[in-house]
């Protein structure tokens, strides 16, 4: 069947399918979901890269979980070192002590491994919500899911046991009730997965803030034309209808108190959903086709607008006239043009070029068209492409069929009665028809509805990061307190304070914050230069948003450790110091 395709797309397209190197082949359909080059209109649409990122973060913060859980266990361990040095000197084998060490890990990872899928079904809405897809946790339909997840349990159990059994079974039991203990320094090893953890808490940190950044930059970057108060109201309606319409409805809204301007154009001011998911949501209402004018290399941007279309839109006009019905010239034969045209095409004078363009295939065809005016330019295509080339054309100057919105530029103030006087005015000029209206502010926040959701996964995988990096350090913090007891004592003796006592068990922690923090820099660095790389219109990283997660994260873990450091300073001596 594809051997027969190229010749059904030259019968239906001509010339125009080898121009634009038009294909059309098979796809099958289990794979369309994650098919980047296709965009299914039955299954929607995702990249994969996406599911595999979440994955990632999912494995991260399970990581950082298995590490608090090593370092937890340890400080378990070692308040019953008295019970294992009883055990062995009893007769336990080392492999008994493992047993017993490993068996107390499987029932607290099968504790989790319960206490998660309940989580899991309970927290499903939240997750769609922040996600923004619809999908449902099938545990009991799936065996390959159950197996995976019990294998996960087999593998956290031995992962996270094994160092507290490796330390505990192959000590003699003299050692375990020897003070020799009480001296002990926490292990290097341990210190390694705290700051670990706050390396890849602070990389969630930092990303968390950069996405914070670019989206405030992004919404709130000047786009050439006004947003605010901006009503769109969509006009479905084939042939004479649509223009009788959109006619009569634009002369009764002007007529209308609280209203300042309104315009009718030729496109559709639109959100698609389906677009919206793969990309962005928002389009201007613009037509593109190849470009065979001279002079210009690339894709002719063209809007269908009216003489109304500069003053609603608040576009300045640089240079030259704009649409007049006073000047019937300029509407049958006129366009305007944007700044980054006219630098394109190289004029010097642009007002009064006269449009080569030998591409009779095409509908839009400008060929004779003459400049009549030079336009600020505007963003038209979402942040992540660079300005282009656009030309505005009159929606009288030729057949381009009925109109596609009606924009409607409201006074500040309270947009609820204008919309209800809007809905009334359009009920009794088109009764069978419905109501469709948006606000040109939300539509253009459409285009970064991804951004928006990753911003707040994100946000939720540094809050779990973070909280979780706090329970390890706070389990260490308990230990190094519970081994530093009878230095504590003595310090407290010949005469330490408080803030001493504190400032000597909160540095270690604070190297080790301070270590996970340069871990962090090139890593964060890297992925969020690669996140930001999407956008031709970005923020600069500079060193404020590393200091600020450096910090951020060093003041939460200084919180976490001074309940154990004030507890250990405040405690009486003489039951630091008492014989076991």
């Amino acid at each position: 069947m594809e051997s027969k395709f190229p010749d059904v797309v030259k019968t239906i397209f001509g010339d125009y399918a080898e121009q634009r190197n038009l294909e059309m082949g098979l796809q099958s359909f289990d794979g369309a979901y994650f098919n980047q080059e296709y965009r299914s209109s039955i299954t929607g649409n995702s990249n994969k890269l996406y599911s595999t990122i979440l994955g990632g973060i999912a494995f991260i913060i399970l990581a950082i979980a298995g590490m608090n859980f090593m370092s937890l266990t340890l400080t378990r361990a070692y308040r019953r070192s008295h019970e294992m040095g009883i055990r062995k000197a009893a007769g336990a084998q080392s492999r008994q002590i493992n047993f017993q060490i490993f068996g107390e890990v499987f029932v607290t990872c099968g504790i989790s491994f319960i206490t998660g899928l309940m989580l899991a079904e309970l927290a499903t809405p939240f997750f769609q919500q922040m996600t923004g897809k619809s999908f449902q946790v099938n545990l009991w339909q799936d065996p390959m899911l159950w197996l995976f997840l019990l294998g996960m349990v087999l593998i956290l159990t031995l992962i996270t046991g094994s160092y507290s059994a490796f330390r505990m079974a192959h000590k003699k039991a003299s050692h375990l009730f020897s003070s020799q203990r009480t001296i002990e320094r926490i292990p290097l090893f341990v210190k390694g997965l705290i700051g670990t953890q706050f390396a890849l808490a602070i990389t969630f940190l930092i990303a968390t803030f950069t996405m914070n950044e670019q989206l405030n930059y992004l919404l709130n970057k000047d786009l050439g034309y006004s947003t605010s108060n901006m009503i769109t109201v969509e006009l479905d309606m084939e042939g004479d209808k649509g223009k009788q319409v959109a006619n009569l409805f634009s002369n009764e809204v002007r007529r209308l108190p609280g209203i300042q301007e309104v315009s009718t154009i030729g496109g559709h001011y639109r959100s698609d959903p389906q677009y919206v998911e793969f990309k962005s949501g928002f389009g201007m209402g613009t037509y593109g086709t190849s470009s065979t004018i001279e002079g210009f290399d690339g894709r002719i941007n063209l809007e269908i607008v009216d003489e109304h279309y500069l003053e609603t839109m608040d576009i300045e006009l640089l240079a030259g006239r704009n649409f007049s019905p006073d000047r019937p010239s300029d509407i049958k034969n006129g366009l305007l043009v944007n700044q980054t045209f006219v630098e394109t095409m190289g004029w010097d004078n642009p007002v009064g070029q006269v449009i080569s363009d030998k591409n009779e295939r095409r509908t839009l065809t400008l060929n004779g068209k003459k400049v009549i005016g030079v336009v600020s330019d505007f963003h038209f295509k979402p942040l992540y492409e660079q300005l282009q080339p656009i030309a505005l054309q009159h929606i009288n100057s030729r057949d381009f069929g009925p109109p596609g919105t009606i924009l409607v530029k409201a006074s500040p103030g309270n947009l609820g009665t204008t919309i209800t006087t809007l809905s009334e005015l359009w009920e009794r000029v088109v009764p069978e028809e419905n109501f469709n209206y948006n606000f040109l502010d939300e539509m253009v926040a459409l285009q970064y509805m991804e951004e928006q959701r990753w911003r707040n996964i994100i946000q939720f995988a540094s809050f779990m990061a973070i909280a979780l990096a706090c329970f390890g350090l706070f389990g260490l913090a308990a230990l190094s307190a519970q081994r530093r007891t009878k230095e504590i004592g003595i310090r407290k003796v010949m005469g330490a304070t408080l803030t001493n006592i504190v400032t000597l068990l909160s540095k270690d922690f604070v190297k080790l914050v301070f270590a996970g923090f340069i871990i962090a820099i090139p890593i964060a660095w890297y992925a969020i230069n690669q996140w930001l790389s999407e956008f031709a219109y970005r923020i600069e990283i500079g060193p404020a948003i590393f200091i600020f997660a450096g910090v951020t994260a060093l003041t939460i873990a200084l919180l976490t450790v001074s309940w154990q450091s004030i507890k250990a300073a405040v405690a009486n001596p003489v039951d630091s110091l008492r014989s076991e």
